[in-house]
């Protein structure tokens, strides 16, 4: 009972830190940090394939794939605070992910995780820190694109002008 307890803090309260961070870079961060939502359920589909871990500790009967509560906790808000704290220079991005990706790897698994949330067996730490850290690079030049396809970023890349026109409006009379 108290691990249910325990994955279910961990799973809503880093969604209070949202509080602190402004709307735009809310919906700025949002498409590469869906991105990473959409990556690690993939990543937990090859675990489950191919014997990497197991998961011994869920909330749902159907979450024994994935762990939905730190995917949906911890990973997700901490991808947007990541982004929106980091990405406007990419050294300090990949520096903060390659830190905290360690740190969740190299300290929080042997010491926390493994053995009580779940199980590694065919996979060790350094495979699981590659597979963690390989996921930032593509989600940073993601999010890179967004910037420049989607919204238009200005030429110091810090302020974001909305780009997008609607092809639908009709032109007025004596105007081309």
């Amino acid at each position: 009972m108290m691990t249910k307890m325990l994955l279910w803090v961990g799973m809503i309260a880093p969604w209070f830190s949202l509080f602190f961070m402004k709307r735009q870079d809310i919906k700025r961060f949002m498409p590469a940090t869906l991105l990473a939502m959409l990556a690690m359920p993939l990543v937990s589909e090859a675990a489950y394939h191919y014997n990497w871990w197991t998961i011994d500790q869920y909330l749902f009967a159907w979450g024994n794939i994935t762990l939905l509560p730190i995917l949906f906790g911890p990973f997700f808000i901490g991808t947007l605070w990541i982004f929106r704290l980091t990405y406007h220079r990419w050294w300090l991005f990949f520096l903060v992910n390659l830190v905290v990706d360690a740190g969740f790897t190299f300290v929080l698994n042997p010491w926390f995780l493994d053995g009580w949330l779940y199980s590694f067996h065919q996979l060790n730490y350094w495979g699981a820190f590659l597979i963690m850290f390989g996921t930032a690079i593509p989600i940073y030049f993601y999010q890179r694109w967004q910037d420049e396809v989607i919204i238009g970023t200005s030429r110091r890349g810090e302020d974001l002008v909305l780009t997008v026109n609607n092809p639908f409006r009709l032109k007025e009379k004596g105007k081309s």
